[in-house]
């Protein structure tokens, strides 16, 4: 059937197949209608579908699909989940859930399922409250859970509420979240391996789990079959040579450890160790202590306790640095909770716990953060870190604790760039410190930089080692048995797309000192979930390294503790030797034992093999020829005029590359700062006097957030209220510091809550609820509040709620008033939120915008003020009241001026307009269709005559019905406007304006106007004014005038030429004259030897005619021959009387060389000499005429002199031998 049917439209007749088609397609079209409004009435993701077939959506939630998270959403449910969208997350969105228990002090727990955000700049907050204002639980940012990545986390607020913000900004999306919570649970729910007790909420697990969610195996890998496991302490205890949770690792190797709940949870903390007792100052916490903390942890206890502090207690920070000098900690610089960077040194007193005062004598410390500090003999010295004013530092600065002074290091070697977050690690047996890895700044931007540094702190020379191919910042690197150990840091590169890149990484590197190399040592499956991390603090102690703290997206309150393997267990040289990373044996002969590297007495500068086994020794330095890229090479230094490796450079006197005393300073007000340097090209240079370049504001120096986003380079943080550096935003607020930022003016936030004046937009900031004044008519007023009420903040920051700024009935933080009529009407009922008769000249569905004709802020109670447009215009934005100016070339905010730019002129003020000049004679073409002229009902032109006694011929050609007027003005009439014509309704017009009727002297200046009104846009018309300017007759007589001088202007000009042309010939004349006298002549005699005719002469016996003259080509290989001729007569008759028989004829022939000549035939000249005749007939030879004497004329000479330089042709005369008995003898 569906054969037939096909072949039947095949084969139709045209006519019945485009019926077909037009029916197919008609068909398809309505079927893609129909799954059109089908599918969109059952797709609205988190909404309902209305009756026109749009989605009206949840609360919380927006978009045409309902599908992306927006605005506030309150979550009353026991159990339930929260994500951001279906799919990826929207670009710059603000998103505010609100899970209410409705108990306080209840606990709720969140366990995040899923989680991907861009790293450092899309976060989601957890705060353990009902507002933007309770205390923060977590911070969190990047991959968290995704594809390879998967840290668990779950957060628990105790207060009966979890208030969660999520912000992106305008630039990368991920798939977002997806967060399971719980109210009053236990955590994680036991992870389905335990039983939770209905009234204290913790976990009792199965017997194979443990942990405080039941989340751990009792005994993993059943200890590995290296064990047995306990069933009381639920732990496996190993067998003798292993070790681990599940005993699956080697005594000899390197394992870890995690110590809960000994750490208080920080980031970017100060530490300072003195024996077994580590001091941590400072660091960023998520309460936000106004004051800074101190913890005393002892290592050999495992015991932790915060200090009780005296004295003038600093503000707390992060990013800052401190060292242990005698019996007092010295810390330097930090981030004020950022929102400031500071340079204060403070001294604190370990002893009585005491803050003491500290007093600088000489030289100003820069403010700066994410530096690194070491102490060195009597000096703190400390290396690069960022100031919002001077940039990323690549300088070291020494503070003498003696003198009490800050300076400068003037250093040597490489010049590397100043980083953010990087690590330091000193070595005090060599005394150099080593700089891996860090936020750098490069040509436009800042990335993370792997780059090793050695700083030798005696010589104040810098070096470049291999990098570790692993950038990274804000890790942290100890030093122990010659290896340099890095952990942790932020890795994330991502800028584009996700590429792996780890937020929070777990990456453990091993540097080998000695042998310039770099390993990976791999982490621990059992525990690897639990360590990752960034912000940490690391040191050592018992030849074991401890990890403390640290954030990932939470603080963490654990201690991870590696414990390196152990040499000693190696039984022969084959394993002792073996490379285990993080490890560095040597077989020792003489005690027949594998010991530390670092204990075996190697030769300073020997890296060989046998030391360094399978260890490439690092670069061919050789080969670079210069010192600057010779400094760039790592392992590589330029020594005695020549590159080497770093190991053949240990001489003090290997000095590097010679820098000048300005060079380190990369900053334009740094470099200012110091002493004889100033700023220009972009480096700083030395200089002997002058003024100093202008530098520029610092984007730190604004306050205001126009101010900000007005410079290129800067961009506002709005929580903060600050402006900072593009390039330094990750630097500023690497734990999410900054709640939402912008770059556009246009998007500056209001700076309080107060300042928004619907309910609405109060919603829309997390910060603000609404309190409504109780009327009905919608007035309200924007508060800083909770769920709760509206808070207080003190100049501390911290907030309470306080009532009597608005009663519990009137308040409102998620819903508004069904009533939102901004006071200008009341709604039908208290039902519907429909306003009726807005009063107060506004207009709208909520009487929110002013009437037309009116301008203002209606909103919340605000009133509308009639458009004031000097009577060019009735209608203006009804907001700023800037005027639509009804008549074309008025403008102006109140259409107060006229565009002289576009040729208008006038003055529109008191009843005044403007008019637009035209030309005479010339046609002009308007075209009324730009948005700007949307509002245009008139417009003016003006004209004045050209000449004083010619007609004005005016012609209007209109594309539709309009009015028109045209009038004029002259002096003799000053101040009155006559009219001329008036014309309704017209779209071609045109009239002569004869100068008997109206005065166009120059004196009169007389004037015509043409109004052109009634019309609505687009509108085009062409308008012309001419008047003819010439004379016929005046032209006619000029034309005659100019026509008879050209004629004989011309008859002279060809008298002349007839003149100069003649004299030429007359001379050229003369020259060729000249030219014949000069040419070879001779005579001789000619004897007609026989008459007979030639043509009846036999063969045999005729005799051939010679020539008589010959002359030669320049060549010689072929001649002119002359010869005579005897003209034909009849027989009998007689030569006629005067005439003659005889001609001479010549032709060219070829010429047979002589032998001589064939000989010397290479011997040619250009030029020959002539050749007298071998005889001359009665010595009758011609020589050449001598040379015409006097002066002649220049031209003549020249001629003459041509003539003699010609080269002469050769004249053969060949001497005819006859009888004397020849009477007919002829001489010619």
């Amino acid at each position: 059937m569906l054969d037939r049917n096909l072949m039947g439209f095949l084969f139709a007749k045209s006519k019945f197949r485009t019926q077909s088609c037009c029916r197919l397609i008609f068909i398809c079209l309505v079927l893609c209608l129909m799954v059109e409004l089908c599918w969109c009435s059952c797709d609205c993701y988190r909404g309902v579908c209305s009756e026109n077939g749009a989605c009206e959506c949840d609360e919380g939630w927006t978009g045409d699909r309902c599908d992306h998270c927006g605005g506030r959403a309150r979550l009353e449910a026991s159990t339930g989940t929260i994500h951001d969208s279906r799919g990826q997350y929207n670009t710059d969105t603000t998103c505010v859930w609100l899970v209410d228990s409705g108990m306080p002090g209840t606990s709720i727990s969140l366990y995040l399922e899923s989680f991907a955000t861009e790293c450092s700049w899309d976060y989601l907050y957890i705060f353990d409250g009902d507002s933007i204002y309770a205390p923060l639980a977590a911070a969190f940012s990047g991959p968290i859970r995704y594809n390879n990545v998967d840290i668990v986390h779950e957060v628990t607020t105790t207060s009966g509420y979890a208030f969660l913000y999520f912000y992106s900004d305008a630039a990368f999306k991920f798939e977002g979240f997806n967060i399971t919570y719980r109210v009053d649970g236990c955590p994680m729910g036991c992870s389905n391996h335990g039983v939770c007790h209905p009234v204290y909420k913790n976990c009792t697990c199965d017997p194979q789990w443990t942990g405080y969610a039941c989340d751990t195996p009792a005994c993993p890998a059943n200890c590995s079959d290296n064990g047995e496991c306990s069933i009381s302490q639920k732990i496996c205890v190993c067998r003798p040579g292993f070790k681990g949770s599940d005993c699956s690792m080697v005594s000899d190797e390197g394992y870890w450890q995690v110590e809960e709940d000994k750490a208080y949870g920080r980031a970017s903390a100060a530490v300072v160790q003195q024996d077994n007792i580590v001091w941590v100052v400072g660091g960023y916490e998520f309460d936000n202590k106004h004051n800074i903390t101190i913890v005393r942890y002892n290592v050999a206890d495992g015991s932790s306790e915060e200090i009780t502090q005296l004295g003038n207690i600093p503000r707390t920070r992060y990013g800052h640095t401190a060292v242990l000098y005698e019996d007092a900690i010295y810390m330097y610089g930090g981030s004020l909770h950022g929102s400031q960077v500071v340079g204060e040194l403070h001294v604190f007193n370990i002893t009585s716990s005491t803050w003491m005062s500290n007093v600088t004598l000489d030289g100003t410390p820069l403010p700066v953060e994410g530096h690194t500090a070491v102490l060195y003999e009597d000096t703190m010295v400390v290396m690069f870190g960022y100031s919002p004013k001077y940039g990323y530092l690549s300088v070291v600065q020494e503070y003498n604790f003696i003198n009490q002074t800050w300076t400068i290091a003037r250093t040597t070697g490489a010049q590397p760039l100043g980083t953010y977050g990087h690590s330091s690690a000193m070595d005090p047996i060599r005394n150099i410190v080593y700089i891996h890895g860090g936020f750098v700044p490069t040509a436009a931007q800042t990335d993370l930089t792997d780059d090793l540094y050695q700083y030798d702190l005696a010589k104040k020379e810098w070096r470049v080692l291999p990098s570790s191919l692993q950038p990274r910042f804000l890790h942290s690197a100890v030093i122990l048995n010659d290896i340099m150990f890095v952990y942790g840091g932020n890795t994330h590169t991502d800028s584009v797309q996700y590429t792996g890149a780890k937020c929070f990484s777990n990456d453990f590197l091993a540097y080998h000192i000695s042998c310039q190399s770099w390993s990976t040592i791999p982490s621990d499956a059992t525990i690897s979930p639990d360590i990752p991390r960034y912000g940490h603090a690391s040191f050592v102690y018992d030849d074991n390294i401890f990890i403390y703290s640290g954030f990932t997206g939470v603080m963490q309150d654990n201690i991870v503790v590696y414990h390196p393997g152990n040499c000693s267990a190696r039984t022969n040289e084959t394993l002792c030797l073996e490379i285990t990373p993080g490890l560095s044996c040597q077989w020792d002969d003489d005690d027949d034992q594998c010991i530390l590297r670092d204990q075996f007495e190697v030769e300073p500068g020997n890296t060989s093999s046998e030391h360094c086994p399978n260890i490439p020794l690092g670069p061919d330095c050789i080969g670079i020829g210069d010192c600057t890229h010779c400094q760039l090479a790592p392992g590589c230094a330029w020594c005695n005029s020549e590159c080497k490796h770093l190991s053949e450079c240990d001489s003090r006197h290997d000095i590097f590359c010679s820098v000048s005393v300005c060079g380190p300073f990369k900053n334009c007000r740094l470099c200012n700062d110091q002493e004889g340097c100033r700023w220009n090209d972009n480096e700083c240079q030395s200089y002997g006097g002058g003024s100093k370049s202008d530098c520029g504001i610092s984007c730190d120096d604004i306050s205001s957030c126009r101010s900000c986003l007005g410079e290129a380079s800067c961009m506002w943080c709005s929580n903060q209220q600050r402006c900072i550096n593009s390039n330094s935003y990750i630097t500023s607020f690497p734990y999410g510091l900054c709640w939402e930022w912008h770059t556009n003016q246009k998007n500056c936030p209001v700076t309080n809550c107060s300042l928004y004046q619907t309910c609405d937009s109060c919603h829309e900031d997390p910060h603000c609820g609404w309190c409504d004044s109780g009327d009905m008519t919608g007035i309200g007023t924007c508060k800083e509040g909770s769920l709760t009420g509206p808070v207080k903040v003190d100049d501390a920051g911290d907030a309470v709620v306080d009532m009597g700024l608005c009663p519990a009935e009137s308040w409102f933080f998620f819903d508004c008033p069904s009533c939102q009529c901004n006071g200008h009407s009341r709604c039908v009922n208290e039902t519907t939120s429909i306003c009726e008769n807005c009063q107060n000249n506004t207009t709208g569905p909520e009487c929110e915008i002013c009437a037309e004709g009116y301008f203002g802020d209606a909103l919340n109670g605000g009133s509308c003020t009639p458009c004031e447009c000097n009577n060019h215009g009735t209608l203006c934005d009804n907001y700023g009241g800037r005027c639509y100016c009804n008549t074309k070339g008025v403008t102006g905010p109140t259409c107060d001026s006229c565009d002289i730019q576009q040729n208008y002129y006038g003055n529109p003020l008191n009843s005044g307009t403007c008019y637009y000049k035209l030309s005479m004679n010339y046609e002009y073409t308007f075209n009324l269709s730009s948005n700007d002229d949307l509002y245009l009902t008139m417009i003016n032109l003006m004209t004045s005559p050209g000449v004083s006694n010619r007609d004005i011929e005016f012609i209007l050609q209109v594309g539709k019905n309009i009015n028109m007027n045209i009038t004029y003005r002259t002096n003799g009439m000053p101040g009155i406007e006559r009219e001329i014509v008036f014309r309704a309704n017209v779209d071609y017009y045109t009239t002569t304006l004869s100068a008997s009727d109206y005065n166009f002297e120059d004196e009169a200046n007389t004037t015509f106007y043409v109004y052109l009104s009634n019309f609505t846009v687009p509108l085009s018309f062409k308008i012309t004014f001419y008047q003819r300017s010439f004379d016929l007759v005046t032209v006619l007589v000029a034309f005659f005038v100019c026509f008879f001088v050209i004629i004989i202007l011309f008859g002279t000009f060809l008298k002349l030429k007839d003149f100069w042309d003649r004299y030429h010939r007359r001379r050229n004349r003369a020259v060729e004259l000249a030219v014949m006298a000069r040419r070879p002549f001779a005579t001789v005699n000619l004897v007609i030897e026989n008459t007979v005719p030639p043509d009846i002469v036999a063969g045999t016996k005729k005799k051939y005619p010679l020539a008589f003259s010959t002359e030669n080509c320049s060549d010689s290989k072929a001649q002119v021959a002359t010869l005579f001729m005897q003209m034909p007569m009849p027989d009998g008759d007689k030569v006629p009387y005067g005439q003659t028989r005889f001609c001479l004829a010549s032709a060219l022939v070829q010429a047979k060389a002589k032998k001589g000549e064939r000989r010397n035939s290479h011997q040619k000249t250009e030029t020959r000499e002539p050749v007298r005749s071998e005889a001359c007939l009665n010595n009758a030879c011609t020589t050449p005429s001598p040379p015409l004497e006097g002066n002649p004329d220049p031209t003549d000479m020249d001629e003459r002199d041509l003539v003699e330089e010609r080269p002469r042709p050769e004249l053969h005369v060949i001497q005819n031998h006859f009888p004397a008995s020849y009477d007919n003898a002829a001489m010619v």
